[in-house]
């Protein structure tokens, strides 16, 4: 059996290991599982994705991977969380103010994710409950945010033009005690996020766990929230998807996510 150059693999979801339809061959990955279990390598979905929705992408193979989500906020070994970093309460409720006093047709954009449920206001835009729905499955519904529970939220997701994120991380740290990151996996699409908190940082604590070294880590992304899990990594990949930019971290390029670019150079590094 030819010894691999990585002995852990780390994957992005969306527009990486997803292909366009947001799922992935499941029967090429399986046998793709087995191999690696071979050889002891250990498969670690790294994704914005709450824990619930990487349990349900991974389904049949759950309790076989571990799990880097919500932007490293949440890890998992075999379906069991080992570590976390939430948001206080107060600041998950003074971020929701600061968005009602400042973006006030935003507000409802709003999704608020945490372990044990998620939240989004009942009159979300239908369309956007339907995403939301999908990201979320623990998704429930509320008529006010000054209705939301306290539990241990990893992370606010809402719609705000991307050239306006820097002006609003900005005026809100100045004005705040504990500061927010926002990331953008899309056009209006963010994730608020605790400081300190990314996908190399928490694949970092995740493989001192599994006693594995980055420089032994294989890594595939496609986004600028990549970037630093990229950098992290022993061996990077870049999806043919991605934007130049992001390409530039990447030390070779794997064919693009609709083309199964993960499982495809996987395959190749195991001869199957």
């Amino acid at each position: 059996m030819t010894e691999l150059p990585f002995k852990a693999i780390s994957v992005d979801m969306d527009g990486t290991f997803c292909g366009s339809d947001r799922s992935y061959d499941h029967a090429r990955f399986a046998k793709i599982l087995t191999e690696l279990e071979k050889r002891n390598i250990a498969f670690i979905p790294t994704s914005g994705r709450p824990l619930c929705r990487l349990e349900v992408d991974f389904e049949e193979f759950k309790d076989r991977l571990n799990y880097v989500a919500d932007n490293g906020a949440v890890l998992a070994i075999h379906n069991k969380i080992t570590d976390k970093i939430v948001f206080s309460f107060e600041t998950v409720m003074n971020v929701i103010n600061y968005v009602k006093k400042h973006y006030p047709d935003n507000l409802p954009t709003i999704t608020v994710s945490g372990i044990e449920h998620s939240y989004c206001l009942k009159d979300q835009d239908p369309v956007l409950k339907e995403y939301s729905r999908y990201y979320y499955p623990n998704l429930v519904e509320i008529d006010s945010f000054d209705d939301l529970p306290e539990d241990d939220y990893t992370k606010l997701n809402f719609h705000l033009l991307a050239e306006l994120i820097p002006e609003m991380e900005r005026d809100y740290n100045s004005k705040f005690p504990d500061p927010i990151r926002i990331t953008s996996s899309g056009w209006e699409d963010n994730d608020i996020i605790p400081v300190g908190v990314n996908k190399a940082e928490g694949l970092k604590k995740l493989l001192q766990e599994m006693e594995i070294d980055p420089s032994e880590l294989i890594a595939f992304g496609d986004g600028m929230n990549d970037v630093e899990m990229l950098s992290l990594a022993g061996i990077s990949y870049v999806m043919e998807n991605a934007t130049n930019e992001v390409k530039k971290y990447a030390d070779h390029i794997a064919p693009a996510n609709t083309e199964n670019g993960v499982l495809a150079v996987l395959e190749n590094y195991l001869g199957i």
